[in-house]
């Protein structure tokens, strides 16, 4: 079975398994996927993204560990990080999607998984900052959001800004907050968007945001 623990500067969780594990949870990943062609659309890119890791993980290019963190039976396990923001957008993703697929019980019981082991990795990292950001692994970030994927980098681009730890672990909810339909920052960053793709002279949709080298970090 996958499981997810925090890391150790606090910016998101380590996904670990067997390759057994990991392979089976990309399997079962793709189900949620609306689209299973190449042309993903932009909440098939949210899910993709973590699926690319997990992939990268059991192809033995990630995380490597000789047995689980929980127990020390000798067997090979292997992992990815990902940032807290990465992976609440990627559940609010697959949650959306859920909605026009024929989702079976299997597949239900593994977002249910998900969701556990995150908010698991949130209180075992910060029992005082998971009791505010537990409620985004809900139904409080804007699953039908058009520009969810750009609300996502630019979110995931502040929070790195924070620098890690408990503090900027405990401001994430602020900042997640500009996802919520009915916050005002939902609005400002939508206009941000807005402005800095006309800056650009391109559409919200081609927007990055990229990190500059003061912005690179370790998990």
């Amino acid at each position: 079975m996958f499981y997810m623990i925090p890391t150790k500067k606090g910016y998101g969780i380590e996904l670990w398994g067997t390759y057994d594990d990991l392979r089976s949870l990309y399997n079962i990943l793709q189900e949620f996927l609306a689209q299973k062609d190449s042309s993903h659309n932009k909440w098939d890119t949210i899910i993709y993204s973590l699926m690319y890791d997990i992939r990268k993980a059991f192809e033995k290019k990630g995380l490597k560990a000789r047995n689980s963190h929980y127990s020390m039976e000798g067997i090979r396990h292997y992992g990815c990080q990902v940032t807290w923001v990465s992976i609440i957008f990627v559940l609010a993703a697959i949650r959306r999607n859920s909605q026009y697929l024929e989702i079976n019980k299997l597949e239900r019981s593994v977002l249910l998984q998900l969701e556990y082991w995150v908010q698991r990795a949130m209180e075992e990292y910060d029992s005082v900052g998971a009791q505010k950001l537990k409620y985004f692994l809900d139904d409080l970030i804007y699953k039908e959001n058009p520009f969810l994927l750009q609300f996502m980098m630019f979110i995931d681009r502040d929070f790195i800004v924070l620098g890690g730890g408990p503090q900027g672990f405990r401001l994430l909810p602020d900042l997640l907050n500009k996802a919520c339909i009915n916050h005002p920052q939902y609005e400002l960053l939508y206009k941000e968007l807005i402005d800095l793709a006309k800056s650009k002279n391109c559409s919200i949709d081609d927007l990055v945001a990229n990190q500059s080298d003061d912005q690179i970090f370790e998990f």
